[in-house]
């Protein structure tokens, strides 16, 4: 069985998927502010690295790297808001 890969060049499929995209980001926008607003991306960062000191789990690159995004977007959710 073969399967035909069109990509985006189909409309109707195109436009579902921008759509739900762009719902997906405001919902997650929306979330963010939200937490922001009761300071848990900041508590989360500081979970993770009590975790690493305290409990000695893994300091994998992905997981240094997630913490990072989710510092930035505290910092970037702060900045944007004042």
């Amino acid at each position: 069985m073969s399967h035909h890969h069109e990509g985006f060049t189909r409309l109707w499929p195109t436009v579902v998927i921008l759509v739900a995209a762009m719902i997906t980001f405001g919902l997650l926008l929306w979330s963010m502010r939200r937490s922001m607003r009761r300071g848990r991306g900041s508590r989360a960062v500081g979970i993770f690295l009590a975790g690493i000191v305290q409990f000695g789990e893994t300091a994998s690159l992905a997981r240094i790297i997630a913490a990072l995004l989710i510092l930035a977007g505290v910092v970037f959710m702060k900045s944007a808001t004042a």
